[in-house]
């Protein structure tokens, strides 16, 4: 899920002039509002599209970087198969077993 700035709403005769660090900032900004667990999802699938399948539980530990490795799963979520059934990626012999 990637969250787009909102354009401000302004006055007919007035313009605004941003300066590109500050455009680069707001970009900043809107990336740090992402949920922890969505930014994890979104470091996962990417993670997923590199080795072309899911990654087991000591692959994304292994690959986990910036501090999204396995040990850091975000709080809300108990375990890696809780992210697994949370993100849509159990088959469906795993969601059986659930």
């Amino acid at each position: 899920m990637i969250i787009d700035l909102i354009e401000p709403v302004v006055p007919e005769l007035c313009e605004i002039h941003l300066d590109t660090q500050v455009i680069n900032l707001f970009k900043e900004m809107a990336r740090k509002k992402q949920p922890r667990k969505e930014k994890f999802l979104n470091y996962y699938l990417m993670l997923k599209q590199e080795l072309g399948r899911r990654l087991s539980y000591l692959e994304l530990h292994l690959k986990g970087e910036g501090g999204f490795g396995v040990v850091s799963l975000p709080e809300e979520i108990s375990s890696y198969y809780g992210f697994l059934e949370w993100a849509d990626e159990l088959s469906e012999a795993e969601q059986k077993c659930t």
